[in-house]
């Protein structure tokens, strides 16, 4: 029979070769929807509340019917993110275009739309197309965001609200800070909310009354810029460099708080500075000649000369003595009692807070063992480990910025004990059983 011919069986005309072809298709198709539900996911978290729309490569078409002079008419493929009954999500539309030739009509008038839909059910081809356009949007969305922030603050200051110090914070786009997004998706709502208590605490007109309550403000807010430095560094993978800076805003928080309870310890800080300056300059000078200091110092406006001149000035108030029996003496190795002293009375939570915020960090600014072998791991890889690290280090450090917040607050009289401790409460929430990077979960697996 004919049909029995081999050239006329299916398989002959490549049947075979599209099956596997048509499964990765429809795979492909599967993993391009689920990455658009994470990116709305993810922009629906953000809770950005504004609409965008923009064009889908190769969807233009012309329209005329062949008259001539006719009007510029078009039509288009979009995508954009816009409000879907109670809620926001990505979509496509169709847009007609039609030019006003007496230019009497609003530009918004020349525009019509239709055929709109979730981005997720439009057909696979303009799914495909719309993709590529994404961080267009994305761009489009910040813009948006700016240009509407620009008006809040104009509209601010024309309400006399001149707070300063306000600050606005990016992480960057990269692969490690995505994959830690899809890690932590709780951690960014607890982030804005702590980044607009700190400008609570930070961004406003204030004037010290006196020396304690210049130098906690200033400490509060160089902690301010240790925590976001931190937390860029964590949220884009770099755990160790994060860890390295988790001590110095431990050590002044801890400084800040000990400074507000013993205010008359705050002079007596500002005066030592004068002993470390001199220290420091003292060993440049056993590597550089004098000239070679001066001549970076004075961009600083000062000189050897003259920091030996503070130091002899204050020298005389910080002389401790250094052998009972004879009665020598000199200068304290610190401005006040040492760290540890420090923390043991304050108490909690910085005594709890103590090795993982002072002690590890400490073996890595230095060279160490420990910070020479910093990218070796016991289990799992070194990425691995540096996203434990981060992770661990931002939990931490997050913690330290509440008590600086609540250190500002007692200062201050700011009011903000509530405030405070929902963060506190948050954090704890969204850090619990952290961190749960790979590392983290190949140990689970383990158990």
């Amino acid at each position: 029979m004919a049909n029995d011919d081999p050239a006329t069986r299916p398989e002959s005309v490549g049947f075979d070769d599209l099956i596997p072809l048509a499964r990765r298709l429809n795979t492909a198709s599967d993993d391009l929807n689920a990455a658009l539900r994470r990116i709305e996911e993810r922009l629906n978290q953000l809770g950005i509340g504004i609409a965008r729309f923009v064009p889908i490569p190769d969807t233009r078409e012309g329209v005329s019917d062949g008259r001539e002079h006719e009007p510029e008419e078009w039509c288009e493929y979009q995508v954009g993110y816009d409000r879907v009954g109670d809620g926001w999500a990505l979509l496509t539309r169709r847009a007609h275009f039609r030019d006003d030739p007496s230019m009497t009509a609003s530009p918004e008038d020349s525009w019509r739309f239709d055929e709109e839909k979730p981005l997720s059910r439009s057909s696979r081809e303009l799914r495909i197309k719309a993709v590529t356009v994404i961080p267009e949007l994305l761009k489009e969305l910040k813009a948006a965001a700016e240009s509407v922030l620009q008006i809040v603050e104009k509209a601010r200051h024309l309400a006399g609200d001149t707070r300063g110090r306000h600050i606005e914070f990016e992480f960057g786009e990269s692969v490690a800070a995505n994959a830690f997004w899809d890690r932590n998706p709780a951690f960014w709502p607890a982030f804005e909310r702590l980044l607009a208590l700190t400008n609570n605490a930070f961004g406003r007109e204030w004037k010290p009354r006196n020396r304690m309550q210049d130098i906690g403000f200033n400490l509060g807010e160089t902690c301010r810029r240790d925590f976001l430095e931190i937390a860029f560094l964590a949220v884009n993978g770099h755990g160790i460099a994060a860890q390295k800076l988790l001590r110095g805003l431990y050590e002044r928080a801890v400084t800040l708080e000990y400074i507000r309870q013993n205010p008359d310890k705050a002079e007596r800080f500002v005066r030592y500075a004068a002993i470390q300056e001199f220290k420091a300059a003292k060993r440049a000078l056993d590597v550089v000649t004098p000239e070679e200091f001066d001549a970076t110092m004075t961009r600083g406006g000062t000189s050897f000369q003259q920091m030996k001149e503070f130091h002899d000035k204050v020298k005389p108030e910080f002389q401790v003595t250094a052998c009972n029996d004879c009665g020598t003496k000199e200068t304290a190795f610190s401005w006040d009692i040492d760290m540890t002293s420090m923390v043991n009375r304050l108490g909690e939570p910085y005594k709890h807070l103590f090795l993982s915020c002072y002690t590890i960090p400490t073996l890595h600014i230095h060279a160490t063992l420990a910070s020479a072998l910093s990218t070796e791991t016991t289990s799992g890889t070194p990425e691995e480990r540096s996203i434990h690290e981060a992770e661990f280090s931002l939990a931490c450090a997050t913690l330290v910025l509440v008590t600086v917040i609540q250190s500002q607050s007692e200062m201050f009289s700011l009011n903000l004990d509530a405030e405070t401790r929902a963060c506190w409460d948050e954090v704890t929430a969204v850090w619990k059983n952290r961190p749960h990077g790979p590392l983290a979960a190949r140990a689970a697996q383990q158990t």
